[in-house]
């Protein structure tokens, strides 16, 4: 992703240790976990194995690998096509810090693509679903996790619309498997293959 070419003026972003990123994940976890046993209360632990049938889950996982690369390929191809800059504000700036320390790529990928999934597809989508039609919990669901990164990506309409989509197509892998594996795999393929890329345009750009 192209970035703005005023970066070397940029203010420098707080340098964020990852343990505090994965504990601002863990944070979320509980939140849905609370969220679960207020709506479920004992059920709980049968809701969540639920989730993880593993008579399905190597296949379910490789598919959903598939399709996060090819929406990493296709997102990424659209955003160099019609020349997309990436927002420049201090969450795209922590992020991309992120991106150059060791392990960072991965808790790009990992982090959000298991709790987020968690959160929003299991915990959210899962519950809204005993109360309200599929779409409708799609709907509301997608559209929630849409709210969630707008701070991260004010700035860039096209990276609203691009987190929007994902939070449908997401949601959808869950409704069809009725599973976590296909959407958790999607996501954190998508994430990794995102992050890979953004990191291999900006070394480019540096070089130039």
């Amino acid at each position: 992703m192209t970035t703005h070419h005023e970066d070397e003026e940029s203010p420098k972003p707080p340098d964020v240790p990852l343990r505090a990123v994965w504990y601002s994940f863990g944070f979320f976890f509980i939140i849905g976990l609370l969220f679960m046993l207020l709506i479920h209360q004992g059920d709980v632990l049968l809701y969540i194995r639920g989730w993880f049938s593993l008579g399905t889950a190597l296949s379910e996982t490789a598919a959903g690998a598939g399709i996060g690369l090819i929406a990493a390929v296709v997102a990424y191809g659209l955003q160099r096509l019609f020349a997309i800059e990436f927002p420049d504000n201090e969450q795209t700036r922590i992020l991309i810090s992120l991106m150059h320390k060791r392990g960072g790529i991965a808790t790009i990928a990992f982090g959000p693509g298991i709790t987020e999934e968690i959160l929003f597809r299991g915990m959210l989508l899962g519950s809204l679903l005993f109360v309200l039609p599929a779409w409708a919990a799609l709907g509301i669901s997608s559209l929630l996790f849409f709210m969630l990164h707008i701070p991260q990506y004010k700035g860039s309409l096209w990276m609203h619309a691009s987190v929007l989509c994902m939070g449908f197509l997401l949601g959808l892998l869950f409704l069809w498997t009725e599973n976590l594996w296909m959407p958790i795999a999607a996501h954190v393929v998508y994430n990794g293959s995102v992050a890979l890329l953004l990191l291999k345009k900006l070394n480019t750009d540096l070089e130039v």
